[in-house]
């Protein structure tokens, strides 16, 4: 069995024993010595919790900073009650998040994570866009660039020479806090394996029409992310 199934499953009955619990009264007596706190911060606050372990395993410290920023907005109140502070509203929540945002961009600057890092060994020719609006033209005669990386930017990404593609290849993305469009033509058949977290993502369902087979990978991190058939 896999860890992250692992720990979903006990999850998914930890989430089951709250609601029991809450039902017949007993959680109210738990929480007096924190505050007023209801099931549903609880399951949520856990379910951010184990984000922010995910991304310390993968080795993505730059992206545990919203998941943190979350977890203290939804348990604000807790901590100042904790903390014996008059005021519930300790810090104001766009400060908490514009922190949130400065540390990921520092750390994502300055301690790329492991599995962006072995993505970049692995590729040839790579496209780096910061806080622009960017096209990018990918030649299907040697697939380059194979690497498109958006940052805080708009990326659109079309194909050059799609009758010289023979299939096979894989475009690795990386778009953070941006938005990127992929227009893929509609003949070929296109694999999508993206690690989404916390951003919006519209791709294809498999679609195994007979053409040549292109794997688009890598990562979105609260950004949108499109996959169009052109």
């Amino acid at each position: 069995m896999k860890t992250k199934n692992l720990f979903w499953g006990l999850g998914f009955l930890f989430a089951a024993a709250l609601i029991i619990l809450d039902v017949v009264g007993v959680i109210p007596s738990l929480l007096s010595a924190v505050g007023e706190v209801s099931v549903f911060s609880i399951i949520l606050g856990f379910i951010l919790l184990f984000w922010v372990f995910e991304r310390l395993v993968k080795g993505k410290l730059p992206e545990i900073f919203f998941p943190l920023a979350f977890i203290f907005m939804l348990f604000e109140k807790n901590i100042a009650f904790l903390c014996g502070l008059e005021s519930k509203d300790i810090v104001n929540n766009w400060l908490v998040l514009l922190v949130a945002l400065l540390l990921h961009l520092g750390f994502d600057l300055l301690l790329p994570s492991r599995r962006t890092h072995r993505k970049h060994k692995k590729c040839t020719v790579s496209k780096n866009s910061t806080l622009t609006s960017s096209t990018v033209y990918v030649d299907c005669a040697d697939f380059t660039p194979n690497t498109v990386s958006n940052r805080l930017g708009e990326c659109t990404v079309y194909f050059q020479n799609a009758n010289e593609y023979q299939g096979g290849q894989t475009l690795t993305v990386s778009n953070s806090l941006g938005s990127m469009t992929i227009n893929v033509p509609v003949t070929w058949t296109v694999i999508v394996d993206v690690d989404n977290s916390l951003g919006d993502l519209d791709a294809p369902l498999y679609n195994d029409n007979g053409g040549p087979v292109l794997y688009i990978k890598g990562d979105n991190h609260l950004g949108a992310l499109e996959i169009v058939l052109v």
